[in-house]
């Protein structure tokens, strides 16, 4: 499988990591991407989803999208990429396609020019890519975070592929989207904005203030909607004033304990998963890796036990993100202790929950390539801080797809080597922040593990 982690020791204790598991983990993912873009794979067709009784959820797009950059490319953009502007077509034709903003009487503020519709993407979507959540469940209503989750996978495969013309075509789904953000946003009494009513990731707390992460996810789509105007030369009248709400988003943080709230009251109350501990990756917010440890061992006490397993492989890569491997080790185990012999298919919850969750399987690969490979995908390249994971002696993550280039990236304790694969269409450059190798199609380049940074050329 293309991306897939491998060199671990095998077991066949389920306890235990090994390589099966994280090949099952990507090929289960793999197939389950939509290879249609017909209307019963709408918004969240960018990436696979939890299928339930015929339901998609949204809560598949964080846990499994960050790997498809290593799948081929063919399967990124044509199964996994176009779906979603062809939803967005439908948001624009369909009456019964309501944007929460239409639905709820918000306080709108003053814009210049608005879009004739802002892209509010359903939480759940069956057939025909509609909102289906049932009405016993709030996250239809109120987790609106998706929007901006998917405009963080737009962010993602732009910086990967640097091509402009399929940026272009996805110009009016991330101003379609910072609209929607504008419409949502509050002046608070201090001057910032705030974003009131909603649901974040962590699903016990239903219909809260100002979600840390609701907020500064807001915030990348404003700050990314005025980036894609100017990448493509867009002269568009919104983009001051998402520039303005962007710069002044409110995100809880208390100074005098160093961690960010999850939410407006909050007061330490039991959460479902992860959510503050997303801020740094896969948001990127700029923190300190004192508050993201702050935050993580905060409200690493404070999750439920029994809820869905994606969020170790969250903590093991914010533990791994302030070099604490030691740290990072008791939860790695934990997630893929949910994959049960013998295809080692995740359960969601210790206990039962979803079959096939391949959120879980998600989190776990994750928890593998950016977590001890320490992949980073930043503004003109890729940075990685390999480590080995427990109870391996190497690790590899083939068939990395970065512009026009596919290698592979091995470590072991003592040495990284990069192999520009033959079928490679572009040079690579592999700086350690004071030199820079050259490494053509077909060629290697062996190093001292360290931190590196690889850039096409």
């Amino acid at each position: 499988m293309p991306g897939r982690a491998s060199g671990a020791t095998e077991s066949k204790s389920q306890g235990r990591f090994n390589s099966p598991k994280s090949s099952t983990a990507a090929y289960t993912i793999c197939c389950r991407a939509a290879e249609t873009t017909s209307p019963g794979h709408s918004a969240l067709a960018l990436c696979p989803r939890i299928r339930t009784m015929g339901m998609f959820f949204g809560i598949a797009k964080r846990g499994c999208f960050p790997r498809f950059p290593f799948c081929t490319a063919k399967l990124l953009r044509r199964y996994c990429c176009i779906a979603i502007f062809d939803s967005l077509e439908r948001n624009k034709k369909l009456p019964q396609m309501d944007t929460v903003a239409s639905r709820f009487e918000l306080i709108h503020i003053p814009i210049p020019v608005r879009f004739s519709f802002s892209p509010q993407f359903p939480w759940e979507s069956a057939q025909l890519g509609v909102e289906v959540t049932p009405t016993d469940a709030d996250t239809g209503i109120y987790e609106q975070h998706i929007s901006s989750d998917i405009v963080l996978a737009v962010k993602q495969l732009w910086r990967l592929s640097g091509d402009l013309n399929w940026l272009k075509s996805y110009l009016d789904l991330v101003c379609g989207v910072a609209d929607f953000w504008a419409s949502r946003v509050q002046r608070r009494n201090d001057g910032s904005f705030g974003i009131y009513g909603v649901t974040g990731p962590d699903e016990y707390a239903v219909n809260v203030n100002n979600s840390a992460y609701t907020n500064a996810a807001a915030r990348l789509s404003l700050e990314f909607a005025v980036e894609i105007c100017g990448l493509l030369n867009v002269s568009c009248q919104n983009a001051g004033a998402w520039g303005e709400i962007a710069s002044q988003m409110y995100i809880p943080f208390d100074s005098s304990r160093g961690i960010h709230p999850e939410y407006d009251g909050y007061t330490g109350g039991k959460i479902k998963q992860a959510d503050v501990v997303l801020l740094g990756y896969p948001l990127g917010l700029d923190i300190t890796d004192t508050v993201r440890l702050n935050d993580v061992k905060y409200y690493a006490a404070r999750t439920d036990v029994n809820g869905p397993c994606m969020t170790d492989g969250i903590h093991t890569i914010a533990l791994l993100s302030c070099g604490l491997p030691e740290a990072a080790a008791e939860y790695f185990p934990k997630s893929f202790a949910n994959a049960k012999p013998p295809f080692w298919v995740w359960q969601e919850t210790p206990t039962g929950g979803a079959v096939n969750f391949i959120t879980g399987a998600g989190g776990f690969l994750q928890a593998l390539i950016f977590g001890y490979g320490g992949l980073r995908i930043e503004n003109g390249s890729l940075l990685f801080s390999p480590r080995l994971a427990p109870e391996t002696s190497s690790m590899k993550v083939r068939g990395v797809r970065y512009r026009l280039a596919v290698f592979d990236v091995f470590w072991d304790q003592d040495h990284v080597i990069i192999l520009n694969l033959p079928e490679s269409a572009m040079t690579i450059f592999i700086s350690d922040g004071l030199r820079s190798h050259e490494v053509p199609a077909g060629q290697r380049f062996q190093f001292p593990v360290s931190p590196f940074s690889v850039f096409a050329g």
